[in-house]
C-alpha cells in the first residue's frame, strides 16, 4: 500500500476508485484498528466517488506514536488532506474513535469536512474507569472484542476481530481509549453544521444508539439509521445495509 510522509509519519493509505471520481470518502478508524476495519465500504464505494482508507499513526502499518487528543488528531487529518488534495465534496467516515476525530474536524476546520459518516458515534465517548485501569497496568483483554459485536454475528468475523486486536499493545489501546474518554463535544453539536449520517446497530453496547438519537436530535443536518441485528462494528456486521444506506445518503 502506498504510504504519504505527514510530519514525518509515515501514513499508510489505500485508495480506491481514484480515477474520474466527483468526490471523496476519507475512512477514519476506531480505537485499535486499522484500514482493515474498513474493508467492506472500501471494496463497495458509492458510484463516482473515491476512497480513501488510512492507518492512524502508530496504528497498523503507519509509522509515529499514536495522537492522543482529538484536537492533536482533527489537526493532523487537515494536514492530510492538504497534501492528497481530494476531489470534492469530502466526507469524513469515522467509526467510534473516528467519529470524535471527524466532529471536530467538522466543527473547527469546516473548510476541510463537505459531510459526516458517523457510525457508532456520540458526543461525549466515556469509558469504564476499570477497563483505563486495566490498560494502564498493562493489561490487554483482546475478548473485551467479543462484546462489541452482535450475540449472533458470525464467529468467524468475531474471531478475525480477536486476532487484530491481539496484534495492539496495551499502551495503543490506552492512549485511544483514553482520548474518547476525554472527548465531548456536546455544547457544539448545533454548530456542526455539515450534512450528517448516523448509523448504528441494534445491539451496540459500546455506543449504544440513545448516544445517536441524541446526535440526531442536536445537529442541525442529520439523518440516522439504525440497523438491526448488529453491535458496534455494524460496518463489518451488515455490510450491505451500511454500504447501500452511504450510497443513497451521498
Amino acid at each position: 500500500m502506498p504510504t504519504v510522509n505527514i510530519d514525518g509519519i509515515l501514513l499508510n493509505y489505500q485508495q480506491a476508485n481514484s480515477e474520474c471520481a466527483d468526490g471523496s470518502i476519507l475512512f477514519i478508524h476506531g480505537s485499535g484498528g486499522s484500514i482493515d476495519s474498513w474493508r467492506c465500504q472500501m471494496s463497495n464505494l458509492p458510484p463516482g466517488y473515491t476512497g480513501i482508507a488510512i492507518d492512524l499513526p502508530g496504528h497498523g502499518s503507519s509509522t509515529g506514536q499514536p495522537l492522543r487528543t482529538v484536537e492533536e488528531a482533527a489537526l493532523f487529518i487537515t494536514r492530510l488532506l492538504q497534501t492528497l488534495n481530494l476531489p470534492r465534496p469530502i466526507y469524513l467516515a469515522g467509526h467510534s474513535m473516528g467519529t470524535a476525530i471527524s466532529l471536530y474536524t467538522a466543527r473547527y476546520y469546516p473548510e476541510y469536512a463537505d459531510g459526516l459518516i458517523l457510525v457508532g458515534s456520540g458526543a461525549k465517548l466515556r469509558v469504564l474507569p476499570e477497563r483505563l485501569e486495566s490498560l494502564a497496568r498493562g493489561e490487554l483483554n483482546p475478548e473485551f472484542t467479543r462484546q462489541a459485536f452482535a450475540a449472533n454475528a458470525p464467529a468467524e468475523l468475531v474471531e478475525k476481530q480477536i486476532e487484530a486486536a491481539k496484534r495492539n499493545t496495551a499502551e495503543l489501546v490506552f492512549t485511544d481509549f483514553s482520548m474518547c474518554d476525554r472527548f465531548d463535544i456536546r455544547e457544539e453539536v448545533p454548530n456542526i453544521k455539515q450534512k450528517t449520517l448516523l448509523i448504528v446497530g441494534t445491539e451496540d453496547k459500546l455506543t449504544p444508539v440513545k448516544y445517536a438519537e441524541y446526535l440526531e436530535k442536536n445537529l442541525p443536518d442529520a439523518r440516522l439509521k439504525i440497523i438491526e441485528n448488529a453491535g458496534h462494528y455494524v460496518m463489518l456486521e451488515q455490510p450491505d445495509e451500511v454500504n447501500r444506506t452511504i450510497r443513497e445518503f451521498v
